[in-house]
């Protein structure tokens, strides 16, 4: 069984520009089912298909598989032009440190409201609408 451990934070100025490969991503939800979520994503010229299971904390449940960057090009793209909101630092282990760089502030890794599968459901630029 596979675990995956993210930390989340806010991006708090555009200093995370430097030195960033343009890589284009796309990314689309087959199941956002509450008790597990599944994700087509095809990114760099390669596609993966996760399945992720209920948040603990910062860690969850993931599998990832390689798949077949043409039967993954049908997926419905959920963003495109945005503004970069949030910050992953994926770790190893529960314990080790994160060191951050200066353009990321507050950690809202346990705040439901910035899981991607929440995000697809309530985008962040709907929330002043939403009073959230």
């Amino acid at each position: 069984m596979a675990r995956e451990i993210e930390h989340k934070y806010l991006i708090k100025n555009a200093l995370w520009r430097q030195g960033v490969m343009d890589t284009p991503y796309r990314q689309g939800y087959l199941s956002i089912d509450p008790e597990r979520s599944v994700r087509v994503r095809v990114c760099g010229g390669n596609a993966f298909l996760a399945v992720k299971g209920i948040s603990e904390g910062p860690a969850r449940d993931e599998f990832e598989y390689p798949g077949p960057v043409a039967g993954a090009g049908h997926i419905p793209e959920i963003a495109g032009n945005f503004h970069w909101k949030i910050a992953e630092a994926e770790i190893e282990d529960e314990g080790q440190e994160i060191v951050k760089p200066g353009w990321v502030s507050g950690n809202v890794t346990g705040d439901p409201r910035y899981f991607n599968v929440d995000l697809l459901r309530h985008p962040y630029s709907e929330w002043a609408q939403r009073g959230k």
